[in-house]
């Protein structure tokens, strides 16, 4: 019953709604009949599909009565209300046939909810018997304290986690630059949400070209699958990026523009940065600060310069203006807008996102380009100052070499004149030794004349 009354309600609120989207919400309406319990349950489950189907013809408040008309018509179903009836809860289970022949036996007490128990006199002192209450209870406090968790417990459940198994080849391709596989293929990974397991033992394989559409219940991990691949929690290759529009855009007063221009976080940054500096300095009195406030001001100015910053509102003109927004519309406060075109708001700022990373990609390949250069300049100089270098020892190693050439010309020659002054030594000595003997031999000779006159004499 209940779903012929949403069906009636979903074709009196959508005359040509299409039919596989409309059998599509009608099976999502009955397979959680059981769970909604309030209309925002129900405009978190379909509103998005129902904002499609509406377009501009109807606002978020006419979804909302809606959703709150079909939550109507699913809790007046039987089946719904049998399965919110309340029932007692046993603090312990109950075994009926036990508890009937034990009744019949009567060999032992019986204790149940379901039989009157005789009234037993007590012989205990009733004061004795409260102090010893009150003791366990504080001791049971204390227990319950000490096991209570800390008061930041929360947080630690509040963020996703993943694990992921990763590719050693895939790994080595990204770190040399080789890969250039345009498919998205994340294997054997897990994602769970506090305590609570999402995926376990995930594969994902998005092939180039093609379009996929994402399908399930509520809670059942879809936005935080796609949010942890777009913040890199689950790897992918280096050299694909990836393009995430989560939500429409919050209604407030920031005109549609400048909601676009906010996405980039570094210009933003830099600006709100330049507004304080510049405060600063028109609302203080001249101080030592101030040299160092305008360093910084026109350090500011460079990197606004170097972004691009002035050109940033006319891109993201085109880019709205290329969604449909006129002139007007873009100065207009996104509140004032519907979902669909808020939606449209977070495509622009997607886009807009999109083309200052491929500028910024383009800086950096410029950049990488001169760092490469630089560095084969430096490699140049270094295997310049390397030769310069092995010249310097061939040098030195070359007159290492001639200083012993010379050391041991030196000695040669120290040696041989030793060896000739020996030489004339020894022949001096020879002949002064033949001197000495011829003297000798004369002088005898002499006197052996003498002597031999004498004998003549006599």
């Amino acid at each position: 019953m209940a779903v012929t009354a949403t069906n009636s309600i979903l074709v009196s609120a959508f005359p040509s709604i299409d039919t596989e989207l409309f059998n599509y919400i009608g099976g999502i309406l009955d397979d959680n009949k059981s769970e909604f319990e309030s209309s925002d349950h129900v405009y978190e489950a379909i509103g998005d599909m129902l904002h499609e189907v509406a377009g501009d013809s109807k606002d978020e408040e006419d979804i909302k009565d809606l959703c709150s008309q079909l939550l109507k018509a699913l809790k007046s179903d039987p089946e719904v209300k049998s399965k919110h009836k309340e029932n007692k809860i046993l603090s312990a289970p109950v075994c009926l046939g036990s508890l009937a022949e034990n009744f019949e036996n009567e060999t032992e007490e019986v204790s149940s909810i379901w039989l009157k128990q005789r009234e037993t006199q007590s012989y205990v002192d009733q004061r004795k018997l409260e102090k010893a209450e009150a003791k366990l209870k504080s001791k049971q406090g204390k227990r319950d304290n000490d096991k209570a968790p800390p008061a930041n417990a929360a947080i630690l459940y509040k963020e996703a986690t993943a694990v992921q198994a990763t590719s050693r080849k895939e790994t080595k391709m990204d770190q040399k630059g080789s890969n250039r596989n345009m498919d998205i293929k994340i294997e054997n990974f897990d994602i769970s949400f506090g305590d609570k397991t999402l995926l376990t033992g995930a594969h994902l394989t998005l092939v180039y070209g093609r379009r996929y559409g994402m399908v399930g219940r509520n809670g059942i991990g879809k936005s935080t699958l796609l949010r942890m691949v777009s913040r890199g929690q689950l790897k992918i290759s280096n050299h694909l990026s990836i393009l995430h529009v989560e939500q429409e855009v919050v209604g407030n007063d920031t005109i549609a523009l400048n909601s676009v221009l906010e996405c980039d976080e570094k210009r933003q940054n830099l600006i709100e940065e330049e507004k304080k500096v510049l405060h600063l300095l028109n609302n203080n009195g001249p101080s030592s600060e101030d040299s160092q406030s305008n360093g910084r001001l026109q350090e500011i100015y460079a990197e606004l310069q170097l972004i691009e910053a002035d050109k940033a509102p006319a891109r993201a003109s085109v880019i709205l203006a290329g969604l449909g927004f006129s002139a007007e519309m873009q100065r207009k406060a996104t509140k004032e807008f519907s979902g669909g075109w808020r939606m449209r708001i977070a495509l622009a700022r997607a886009l807009f996102s999109k083309q200052k990373k491929e500028e910024r990609n383009r800086q950096d390949e410029g950049t990488k380009r001169q760092d490469e250069g630089t560095k084969r300049q430096d490699e140049e100089r270094k295997r310049q100052d390397e030769e310069r270098k092995r010249q310097d020892e061939e040098r030195k190693r070359q007159d290492e070499e001639r200083k012993r050439q010379r050391r041991r010309e030196r000695k040669r020659q120290d040696e041989e004149r030793k060896r000739q002054d020996e030489e004339r030594k020894r022949q001096k000595t020879k002949r002064e030794s033949a001197k000495t003997k011829r003297e000798s031999a004369k002088t005898k000779k002499e006197n052996d004349k003498d002597n031999m006159s004498w004998i003549w004499r006599d």
